[in-house]
C-alpha cells in the first residue's frame, strides 16, 4: 500500500509541521481506528474543545486531516487522518523547504532533549551510582545512509546478544569448576545495555511517525512499491508464487488448487515475467519483498 504523500511546498503544511503541539494532536488523531469527534479528541489531548477545533481546522487546511460529515448513523461531525502512513515530500534544491525540514527536526529534537533532561535531573540522586553511556541522535539520512545506519544498529544488537551469551556460558562454566584455594578471580562488573530507550517521568502526547523524503527518494520508493509481488501479482498468482518459493512441485500445486498442470505452467511463466525472475531461487528472494 502506498503512503499518503504531501508536498512541503504547501505553505499551510510547512507551517503545521513545525508546530509541535499541533503535530502531537494530529498523531493522536492518526492513531484512532475510527473517525473521532473534536470533543473526544480534546479530552484525549487534555485541551479545550475550542482549541481542538482550531487545531482540526488547521490540520484540514494543511491536508493532514479530513472532515467526515454527520450521517444518520453518526449524528456528529467527526475527523480522521488522511492516512496511517504519511510521507512529506520536499525539494532538496529549495532553500526554503530544506530550512523548513531543518526547523522541524530542531523543534522535535529540542522537545525530546528537554524530556530526557527533565527525566534525568528528577532521578539524579538515584542515578549518581550508575555509569551512563548515552548518545542521542537525530539526523536526516538519504536511502544509502539510512540502510547503513540500520546495519550498524542491527550489528551492534547482534554483537551484544553474542557477548551476553558468552558471558552466561562463562558464568555456568565458573559455577561448575572446582574452587582452588588461594586463587583470585577477576571481579565482575554489571552493565545494562539498551539502544535508546528512556522511561519518562510524566505521560506525554505521542510524536508523529512520518518522515521527510526528497523527490528523488520518493520516486525510487514508488518504483520499488510498484515492483512488489503484492502489487504486481493477482491473489491467485501470489498463492502459486508462495507455493513455488516454498519448494512445492507444479503437479502438487495444480492438484491442491484444482487446476491443470498446463494452467500452472502458463501462470508460472506469467509470474516470472511480471517479477523479472528466471529461477525459483530468484522468485523466493523477490517474494520476501511482498
Amino acid at each position: 500500500m502506498k503512503p499518503v504523500i504531501l508536498k512541503l511546498s504547501d505553505p499551510k503544511l510547512a507551517a503545521a509541521v513545525v508546530d509541535l503541539a499541533m503535530m502531537q494532536r494530529w498523531e493522536v488523531l492518526r492513531r484512532s481506528d475510527t473517525p473521532i469527534t473534536p470533543q473526544e479528541l480534546a479530552e484525549s489531548c487534555g485541551i479545550s474543545a475550542e482549541a481542538m477545533q482550531q487545531t482540526l481546522d488547521r490540520l484540514v487546511d494543511a491536508g493532514l486531516a479530513v472532515r467526515v460529515k454527520a450521517s444518520v448513523k453518526s449524528k456528529a461531525i467527526t475527523y480522521r487522518s488522511v492516512g496511517k502512513e504519511i510521507v512529506i515530500e520536499f525539494d532538496e534544491q529549495s532553500d526554503a523547504e530544506c530550512a523548513s525540514v531543518d526547523e522541524h527536526h530542531a523543534v522535535f529534537r529540542q522537545y525530546g532533549q528537554g524530556l530526557l533532561d527533565h527525566s534525568r535531573s528528577a532521578g539524579a540522586v538515584h542515578r549518581k551510582k550508575l555509569n551512563w553511556l548515552i548518545g542521542d541522535l537525530t539526523a536526516t539520512f538519504n536511502e544509502e545512509e539510512s540502510s547503513k545506519a540500520l546495519e550498524i544498529v542491527t550489528s551492534a544488537l547482534h554483537a551484544l546478544h553474542s557477548l551476553e551469551h558468552s558471558a552466561h556460558e562463562r558464568l555456568r562454566s565458573e559455577s561448575r569448576a572446582p574452587t582452588v584455594s588461594g586463587a583470585t578471580t577477576t571481579p565482575s562488573k554489571h552493565y545494562y545495555a539498551v539502544l535508546q530507550m528512556q522511561q519518562l517521568d510524566e505521560p506525554q502526547l505521542p510524536l508523529p511517525t512520518w518522515t521527510f523524503w526528497s523527490r528523488r527518494t520518493i520516486k525510487r520508493m514508488i518504483e520499488k512499491i510498484e515492483r512488489r509481488p503484492s502489487t504486481v501479482l493477482t491473489a491467485r498468482e501470489r498463492e502459486i508464487a508462495k507455493r513455488l518459493s516454498a519448494g512445492d512441485s507444479r503437479p502438487d500445486i495444480a492438484k491442491s488448487m484444482g487446476i491443470t498442470k498446463n494452467t500452472i505452467a502458463s501462470m508460472t511463466k506469467r509470474i516470472y515475467a511480471k517479477l523479472g525472475v528466471h529461477s525459483r531461487a530468484e522468485l523466493a528472494a523477490r517474494m520476501l519483498e511482498a
